[in-house]
């Protein structure tokens, strides 16, 4: 980050980002696995996961330097919400406002990240 009022800010997004882990994590947990769509197998759906986390822009390349860092922001809440759309059709229906809940905070750090990024070009 280019200041240490970005440095903070991005650190408070990585805070958000391990609440989600846990989130998840305990649905795993508390659901025992995934339930797949009708009509899918596992291996299909495995594969699909794989492929959605492979190419999830913090997995596939991470910050590059002299990027943006708010532009990296940006494209990693992006890559999320897809991924979480994703989930909502292998949790049981009992976790999907848990998912629908990470889906709209990465909505909102969208937000939050475009303000911080007009901040820091102002500044």
């Amino acid at each position: 980050a280019p200041d240490g009022r970005s440095r903070d800010f991005f650190a408070f997004m990585a805070g958000e980002e391990r609440r989600h882990e846990k989130v998840f994590a305990g649905m795993l947990e508390r659901a025992g696995g995934l339930d797949l769509p009708v009509g899918s197998d596992d291996r299909e759906y495995l594969a699909y996961l794989q492929t959605s986390l492979d190419s999830h822009m913090f997995f596939a390349a991470g910050p590059q330097p002299g990027q943006d860092p708010y532009q990296t922001a940006m494209s990693f809440e992006k890559d999320s919400i897809v991924y979480f759309m994703g989930m909502l059709d292998l949790v049981p229906a009992s976790e999907r406002p848990l998912v629908q809940r990470c889906i709209d905070e990465a909505k909102a750090h969208m937000v939050l990240i475009r303000k911080k990024q007009q901040e820091a070009a102002a500044s």
